[in-house]
């Protein structure tokens, strides 16, 4: 009767309780090591990537103001030589021949292109390829 009344024993806990270790919510150390070669290897990687970004870039400067211009001169004496030869097309207005009519359409296509590059190089700041 004595053993059925009797209250049970008590067990010690030999568990640990971790919520109340020192290092409880920290960031363990060897995951700060992992984070750091990630990094470590992004800047690599960045770094790589910024050099092959900069090969392939293709070399470019500013023409000087003296070149412009001497280019600019030669478009212009070029487009006054195929308008003087367009000009002499023009009077005829009834163009009998498939010759006549390509030749005036080749000249107008020139003066078109003549024209778009004597724009282009109106303007200030012009950069020039070297990699050609």
């Amino acid at each position: 009767v004595e053993t059925i009344l009797a209250q049970p024993k008590r067990i010690p806990s030999t568990t640990k309780d971790y919520l109340k270790k020192e290092d409880y919510g920290k960031v363990p150390q060897y995951l700060h090591q992992v984070k750091q070669d990630i990094q470590s290897e992004l800047d690599y990687i960045k770094g790589l990537h910024d050099q092959d970004s900069q090969a392939r870039a293709p070399p470019v400067q500013p023409i000087n103001e003296e070149e412009r211009l001497k280019i600019l001169e030669g478009l212009k004496a070029q487009w006054e030589a195929v308008n003087t030869q367009y000009q002499g097309l023009t009077h005829i207005t009834i163009l009998e021949s498939e010759g006549l009519r390509y030749r005036k359409e080749k000249y107008e296509a020139e003066l078109s292109l003549l024209e778009r590059d004597i724009e282009r190089l109106s303007k200030n700041h012009i950069m020039v390829d070297l990699s050609c």
